[in-house]
């Protein structure tokens, strides 16, 4: 089944790829509307979406707060909870920007609809989570066990563990977020797409 006509010039949705700086840009600013009884739709609702999202894309470094979440667990507990509700409410944020026009042209029971929410989830259970955690998670790690070998003072290793994890994140954001487009998101969508639309 192919895509409904909702966005001009393609054949399939646009890239679900997300974060400022990435070289995609949002669905939401070429979205247009064909359908004849949607030719008065009020697009304010769109201005809104658009301002949210230049707002979100500034704050991506926000998905990797819980493994920062992480590196405090025995240093400062109590930071932990702050940190991961940091992360999922980000994640949760941006899938509702990502989603408005779709859901606004489609509603939510919609296959449009449907397989822009699995993308968008897959993409964020490996962008945001997984390779995340195994980046700053491994290299969090390997510097504490380097500096046991070292023989650092306690005081030294709970306060280097946090700073070597927050560096990280700048550093690995962007070659995360391709690999995930490019090796991930480029052979899952269609699957997706097709699942969803051959229902």
């Amino acid at each position: 089944m192919d895509w409904p006509r909702a966005f001009p010039g393609q054949c399939k949705p646009p890239c679900t790829r997300g974060g400022e700086g990435s070289g995609h840009e949002r669905p939401q600013e070429e979205v247009v509307i064909n359908a004849k009884d949607k030719k008065n739709n009020d697009w304010s609702s769109y201005t809104n979406a658009l301002a949210y999202a230049r707002f979100i894309r500034n704050f991506k470094f926000l998905a990797y707060s819980n493994e920062v979440g992480e590196t405090l667990r025995h240093s400062f507990p109590y930071l932990v909870g702050p940190c991961y509700a940091l992360s999922f409410g980000y994640i949760f944020a941006d899938t509702y920007h990502h989603m408005h026009p779709y859901v606004d042209v489609y509603g939510w029971s919609h296959p449009v609809s449907h397989a822009e929410l699995a993308k968008r989830s897959l993409w964020h259970l490996t962008a945001s989570l997984v390779f995340p955690t195994l980046s700053i998670g491994g290299l969090v790690k390997s510097t504490k066990w380097a500096m046991v070998k070292a023989r650092a003072t306690t005081k030294m290793i709970r306060w280097t563990l946090p700073l070597v994890g927050v560096a990280t994140i700048p550093l690995i954001i962007k070659p995360i977020d391709d690999f995930c487009e490019d090796q991930i998101m480029h052979r899952a969508s269609p699957l997706i797409d097709r699942f969803f639309m051959d229902e």
